[in-house]
């Protein structure tokens, strides 16, 4: 775990510009897009059908400016020269009414997470270099917690272990619990990439939550299937964490998907000797017969010099037979061993058990920021009388 503990968070202090956090909507997908491909070695890539389809879904929140942090003249505007009077204060330029909004960050998340109402999962969080340390992220993920269903107790992430982000999450309250392997050889040391997974509490004053991460994940970039091993106490989440290496399903058999080389390839190329050309001829193909034909001297003035009639029907039957010879490579999903997936089931399950009842004994990390969901407790829900269910026009006139 780690030694970052805090016995009184601050409250999260207000942001610094003007930033309004919104539900994304369609016309937001090229900003998303230009921040993903500015970070794409740390956030990965999203397509635009999967991007569209999570801002369908309202899983998309998007933090813009209001417009009055930098200015930006129409197109073909000559540039304003201002003199100022010795004394004059400084000038303050304030935009006119419509200027465009500047899209500065953005959240993909879901409040539902491996089929867990009570755990919510953040995909991507991403700011704009020129707007960060501003508390833009803190105020997304703030915004995120305030949207989730009643039931979400719960918010996790997965980040890799040699980015900055994790003191990030770490300073917002998140606990380091598990870590998988991630892509080879894209490690800090050229090794083999580790994946920490940070989980919160998102209510306030809730202790009493337990934590939870999946023992096996799947899919993703990598197309794999990866086991999540917890950390031990005394363990840190910067530390060199072994990581579970897995085999390649079908790597004994692997002439299966080796492509075959066209039959007779040799032959199709042979020529007759009437076929050459006569110097000077140009070879002109014939649409309705096939036969081929040189044409030489004034425009419409031709000969045939060859016999040889080369059909179409014949061409095409070969690209048939080439198509139907060439087999389909299928891909090969890395898949776990399924014992090992099952004892590390059974390790998470031990494990979580003896963490979540001692967690007084465990010097969690609370976080820099007091960063929860306020619950109003004050509600409270009047029970119906089953005898009102008989008729709908009465339960509705309630």
């Amino acid at each position: 775990m780690s030694d970052l503990v805090t016995s009184c968070p601050v409250a999260l202090p207000a942001l610094k510009v003007d930033i309004t956090i919104r539900r994304a909507n369609l016309d937001d997908f090229k900003a998303i897009d230009r921040l993903q491909k500015m970070h794409n070695k740390q956030l990965g890539f999203l397509n635009r059908p999967t991007i569209e389809g999570k801002i369908s879904l309202g899983h998309v929140l998007v933090a813009e400016t209001g417009g009055r942090h930098s200015v930006t003249p129409a197109a073909g505007t000559a540039a304003l020269q201002v003199t100022l009077a010795a004394g004059t204060a400084a000038l303050q330029v304030t935009p006119a009414a419509g200027t465009a909004a500047l899209q500065v960050g953005y959240l993909i998340g879901n409040d539902r997470y491996k089929h867990r109402d009570e755990l919510g999962v953040i995909f991507q969080l991403c700011v704009d270099p020129n707007y960060r340390r501003l508390f833009v992220a803190a105020n997304l993920l703030k915004a995120q917690f305030e949207r989730s269903a009643w039931g979400c107790k719960l918010y996790c992430c997965w980040c890799a272990q040699d980015l900055p982000a994790n003191k990030f999450y770490e300073s917002m309250g998140f606990v380091p619990i598990a870590y998988r392997g991630g892509a080879e050889k894209k490690g800090p040391t050229g090794g083999s990439r580790v994946h920490i997974f940070w989980q919160k509490r998102i209510r306030s004053g809730d202790v009493s939550t337990p934590y939870w991460f999946p023992s096996e994940t799947t899919g993703g970039l990598m197309d794999a299937s990866r086991i999540a091993l917890p950390i031990l106490p005394g363990m840190k989440w910067w530390d060199d964490l072994p990581v579970l290496v897995q085999e390649s399903a079908g790597e004994a058999s692997g002439d299966e998907h080796v492509l075959k080389l066209p039959v007779e390839k040799k032959e199709r190329k042979k020529k007759v000797s009437g076929d050459k050309l006569v110097p000077g001829m140009k070879a002109v193909p014939q649409a309705p017969t096939g036969r081929r034909v040189v044409q030489f001297g004034r425009p419409g003035a031709s000969c045939v010099v060859s016999s040889v009639a080369v059909r179409v029907e014949e061409k095409v039957q070969e690209k048939v037979e080439q198509m139907v010879e060439k087999p389909v490579k299928q891909k090969r999903i890395k898949k776990a061993n399924p014992e090992l997936a099952a004892r590390a089931r059974e390790l998470r399950d031990k494990y979580l058990e003896q963490f979540n009842a001692n967690q007084d004994r465990l010097a969690l990390p609370a976080g820099k920021y007091e960063l929860v969901r306020e619950i109003d407790t004050s509600v409270r829900v009047q029970m119906i009388d089953a005898t009102q269910l008989i008729e709908p026009k009465q339960l509705i006139a309630a």
